[in-house]
């Protein structure tokens, strides 16, 4: 197996693989806002701002309160190469960064 080094300075935006990672964001939001508890779901990373490529990956933050009894995975291996990676933010966390 042979292995590549890409540097940051030289990846090749895929406009494509963007539009399909944020449509698959929004399914996951879409499936996620129907649970007790879950008070918003953010879209960060490469996916929310670009450039993405072939090695982007979703980072999804999902806002919890205290009557989310549900449990999230980490990270999920969808088709087409996509990594999915939640993470679970408290209000209450939330409130504190604020402050």
């Amino acid at each position: 197996m042979t292995v590549r080094l890409i540097l940051a300075s030289q990846e090749i935006h895929d406009p494509h693989r963007q539009q399909v990672m944020k449509k698959r964001a929004r399914r996951i939001a879409d499936g996620l806002r129907k649970q007790k508890g879950i008070l918003g779901v953010l879209l960060s990373g490469s996916v929310a701002r670009g450039p993405v490529s072939e090695p982007s990956d979703l980072d999804i933050h999902v806002i919890i309160s205290d009557k989310f009894t549900g449990a999230l995975p980490e990270w999920t291996f969808h088709r087409n190469g996509i990594i999915e990676n939640l993470h679970t933010v408290h209000e209450d966390e939330l409130l504190r960064g604020w402050r």
